[in-house]
């Protein structure tokens, strides 16, 4: 008797065991709505806006949708030029080069602080260059030539706190009257 009821044991606990392992391997749970507001660039959690006093600030742009876009050329009025020069045009010769310190602010206005990371890519050829730099203070002297790169360092933020962005340009061998163009990407993790 005892040894029945220890077989019936057993084979209630492998029959609960195959009922249990086997309870959760798929089912459907009723639809859940998501909805996710995209706000424009200087209202976005991680914001991205010209840095306010800026001596670059008129070459930063917003289009109707809020995305904000640099444009080096003509439109910041009398005195500034019509854009980068030049190089010389030949695979050895002279680029030109200007780099925008201080140009963009990107805030965090999320609720968690977060690391950035500024990614940059050219699409222009020819040996041209848009290149990134960041620094957690604005001003003169914290950005330097030799600093910039297609990735910047990833920088921490916390809610409510700024970093600055630098972008750089170079002509390579593009003649007068091309256009040296590329993207910057903005990309944040929470910190744990």
């Amino acid at each position: 008797m005892r040894w029945a009821l220890r077989l019936f044991i057993v084979a209630s606990l492998l029959a609960a065991g195959a009922v249990a392992s086997t309870a959760f391997n798929a089912g459907t749970v009723g639809a859940r709505t998501i909805t996710l507001t995209l706000a424009g660039d200087s209202s976005a959690y991680l914001a991205v806006a010209a840095t306010a006093g800026g001596a670059h600030a008129c070459f930063v742009h917003q289009a109707s949708g809020g995305k904000v876009y640099l444009q080096v050329d003509g439109t910041c009025g009398s005195g500034y030029g019509n854009g980068l020069g030049a190089g010389d045009g030949s695979a050895s010769g002279r680029f030109s080069k200007m780099d925008l310190n201080d140009v963009l602010t990107v805030t965090d206005k999320g609720d968690r602080a977060v690391r950035v990371w500024v990614n940059a890519t050219t699409t222009s050829g020819s040996g041209s260059a848009v290149d990134v730099q960041t620094n957690s203070t604005s001003g003169t002297g914290h950005m330097t030539d030799g600093g910039y790169a297609a990735a910047a360092a990833v920088v921490q933020s916390g809610v409510g706190e700024s970093i600055y962005v630098g972008v750089q340009v170079s002509s390579g061998t593009l003649a007068s009257g091309s256009s040296v163009s590329g993207t910057v990407t903005f990309e944040a993790r929470a910190t744990p």
